[in-house]
Order: structure tokens, then sequence, then C-alpha cells
């Protein structure tokens, strides 16, 4: 997702993104255009896919904030229980995590709580079927972690700046993929 003038798919998947409550474009993104976020209800939606539920996962996007609270979600795939398939969240200590589930979570290190100094940065959360882990600017979090378990998914949707009707991003948005 581009985010140059919509929310839409930029690949052959289609998985077009929906613009909920007072999520919209600006002009200063990482690239272009981005999607700011006031943390009070808006994000956006991206109705359920196969493609959406990978095996291996990898979660990337530009990210930019300076208030940030915990649980707040970047990128997530809604499964159950509280969990997201996988997601990049704030967690318990407003840092930065990724993690993936199959009805319980397993967490990547911690970037901390640094990453929301108010500048772009760029963060990716992997997870190969192995090793769980956390990029911060390029840069591995710690060592990754290793996680033997397969990524629980059912029919739901994916969601960027929220996981789905709560834990609202306050912050910008650009460049979101999942591989």
């Amino acid at each position: 997702w581009h985010f140059d003038t919509d929310a839409n798919d930029s690949t052959a998947n289609h998985n077009d993104g929906t613009f909920i409550g007072d999520a919209h474009l600006i002009p200063t993104g990482y690239f272009g255009n981005a999607v700011s976020f006031d943390g009070s209800g808006d994000y956006i939606k991206v109705l359920d896919s196969t493609s959406l539920r990978p095996s291996n996962v990898t979660v990337e996007c530009w990210v930019k904030g300076s208030t940030i609270k915990s649980y707040q979600y970047i990128v997530a795939k809604y499964y159950t229980g509280g969990y997201a398939s996988y997601g990049l969240y704030t967690g318990p200590t407003g840092g930065l995590f990724f993690y993936v589930s199959d009805g319980s979570y397993s967490l990547s290190n911690d970037a901390g709580t640094g990453v929301w100094d108010g500048e772009w940065h760029h963060i990716a959360g992997t997870y190969d079927g192995s090793t769980l882990r956390l990029y911060f600017d390029g840069s591995e979090v710690g060592i990754g972690k290793t996680v033997t378990k397969v990524i629980g998914y059912n029919i739901g949707n994916l969601y960027i700046g929220s996981y789905g009707t709560g834990y609202y991003f306050t912050g910008t948005i650009d460049e979101v993929r999942i591989w």
C-alpha cells in the first residue's frame, strides 16, 4: 500500500483498503503521501484474503510518531482471543514489537520507546517458520527469537492503524508491505 492517492493495494492481489473514521492522506509521507492517524477510532480496513495468510511473513512500513501509548497497532491481521495472527505494535512498554500468534503469541525483542521521536523510521517484523525478528532502520533488534509455531488464521481482516475496533495508532504510516 503506497498511499499515493488512496488505500488500494499496488499488487495484483487487489487487497484494497478502506479508510475508516478520520484516517486520511497527508502530503508529507516518507515517499509522497502517507496516512495520518489521530488515535481516536481511525484506521484502514483490508478485507480478508488468502494472500494475507502466509505461513512465513514479513511486515514492513515507514512509521512516524511522537505521542505513543501502550498497545497501539501499526499493522495487524485479526485472529482471535485478543491476538493478531501477526502484528507490529507498541506492546506493553510503548516501544515497538512484532509478534505472531496461534492463539498464544510469541513476541520479538523491544525496539524501545526511542522509536517514537517524531522522525521517520523503517520497521520490519519477520517470521520464517523458526525465527522471529524485528528490524529498526535496517538493524536487527537484539537476536532473533527461536519460535516453533504455525501462524493461526481465521477469516479476519487486516488493519492498518488499529487492531480492528480498538488499540488505535497515533502517528503517520507509509508504504506498508506484507511479504
